[in-house]
């Protein structure tokens, strides 16, 4: 009798171990920029140290996938500028020990998955992405992660529904705390910020697929509003329930599959007024999204173009409440050019051979953020504005999956560089740069626990 009890328990402990096992994937990075347009300044050279690792598991119904590393930053002890694609940081530090012109963070995710049946389960600290295309207008990963849950359920074999909580970052000062933490004036806390949203994805067929999306932005003295939990209500009517207090936003996207290729759209609509639409002042806080994504069949290889064309009215994602902001760490949750900005993009990524060859081209503009209410209009661009064109083409090496060599070369003719959509009174400067980059990335020998 004890033995088939120990027995079952060796059993259970084995089933234990096997289900929670772990790849870990250690890894190191340098980057390194001759003249970064991270940064207004003229030859402002760019050292990017980081190193951490990645885990994994995937097992059964449960998925799970981490990353924890730290970085440091050697040119410059400031935030980046935000007028770029690139993912967002939230607060940075010049520890002791670091030079002045040095700065540091560490980045953290987590994603946590567990299918039952035809729900699946989420719970993360990620950036969520929603929409078609390389520049989402959705949900995007400008700003930096945040802490989400919520559900994937597949209420037939053509038709989906998702729905999302995520808690956001104001950095707006909760002047109740003062008293608190008055010890230190670097460190501030922050009024609740929330996003609730969902989705429904309907497959019209197999080569159309039609996306509605709704998202509600909250905050003050809510961090959970048990309404926006109800699954399939839409928001609108629900927070016109509760007063009227909130940012509803909502969007659809349709995508179109041909072999291999994709034609696709966003909409995301902030106010409208239907019967103002064609007139010259309107309500049309919309932004939009046009692209087109080719696979391509060179010299016997795979590669991709993408093209893109997106537009953002000037009175989009700022609320009448400024809790309501449509923003996390004060980037922009959809197009991370933010209201009033255009952007053309091109994107070209060919095989050849051993090596991977890209070219890149952007332009992208953004002029000041209109407080859009009490039909307040104004001309587009006519309290000035930023552009930026990047010209770029780089090539890149994978060694045996274990080594990846990155060099490019980038041209960026910037306009009114240091522009800031929220102060347009501040002085600017036209500078044209000339980045060499190279990126180094190595990944250790993959553990199991």
């Amino acid at each position: 009798m004890l033995k088939i009890k120990i027995e079952k328990l060796l059993i259970l402990i084995l089933s234990f171990s096997s289900l929670f096992s772990l790849e870990i994937n250690p890894f190191i990075s340098y980057i390194y920029d001759s003249d970064t347009d991270l940064y207004v300044n003229e030859n402002q050279n760019l050292h990017r140290n980081s190193f951490g690792f990645n885990i994994y598991h995937s097992q059964n119904n449960l998925y799970l996938e981490s990353q924890l590393s730290y970085h440091l930053f050697t040119g410059i002890n400031e935030r980046p500028n935000s007028f770029n694609y690139h993912p967002g940081i939230g607060y940075i530090e010049n520890n002791p020990g670091l030079d002045s012109n040095q700065f540091n963070f560490f980045l953290t995710s987590l994603t946590i998955e567990y299918s039952y049946e035809k729900v699946m389960f989420f719970l993360g600290f990620n950036s969520q992405t929603w929409g078609p295309g390389f520049n989402k207008i959705i949900l995007s990963d400008k700003s930096p992660q945040f802490f989400n849950f919520g559900y994937d359920w597949n209420l037939s074999n053509n038709f989906s529904y998702t729905h999302l909580y995520g808690r956001l970052e104001s950095q707006i000062e909760d002047s109740s705390y003062i008293e608190i933490y008055n010890s230190d004036s670097s460190r501030i806390p922050t009024l609740q910020r929330s996003i609730n949203a969902h989705k429904i994805n309907y497959l019209l067929s197999d080569q159309v697929t039609i996306s509605l999306y709704e998202m509600i932005i909250y905050g003050g003295n809510r961090s959970f509003e048990p309404y926006y939990f109800l699954p399939l209500i839409p928001f609108l009517p629900t927070q016109t329930f509760l007063g009227d207090l909130d940012n509803d936003l909502i969007g659809i996207s349709i995508e179109l599959e041909l072999q291999n290729n994709s034609l696709y759209t966003s909409l995301v609509i902030d106010e409208w007024t239907p019967p103002d639409t064609f007139k010259k002042e309107h309500k049309n806080w919309f932004i939009y999204q046009f692209g087109i994504d080719i696979e391509t069949n060179l010299f016997n290889e795979k590669g991709q173009f993408i093209f893109e064309y997106l537009h953002s009215d000037n009175r989009v994602y700022r609320h009448k409440f400024a809790i309501n902001d449509f923003y996390s760490y004060s980037y922009p949750l959809g197009f991370w050019a933010g209201p009033h900005s255009s952007q053309l993009f091109f994107f070209f990524e060919q095989r050849i051979g051993k090596y991977d060859l890209t070219i890149e081209y952007s332009d992208s503009k953004r002029g000041e953020s209109k407080y859009g209410y009490n039909n307040n209009f104004s001309q587009r661009y006519l309290n000035g504005f930023e552009q930026k064109k990047i010209y770029k083409v780089g090539l890149s090496y994978n060694y045996n999956n274990q080594i990846l060599l990155d060099f490019s070369y980038s041209i960026i003719d910037w306009e009114n560089a240091g522009f800031d959509p929220l102060n347009v009174n501040i002085n600017t400067i036209d500078v044209v740069k000339n980045n060499i980059q190279i990126s180094i990335n190595y990944l250790f020998k993959e553990y199991e626990l």
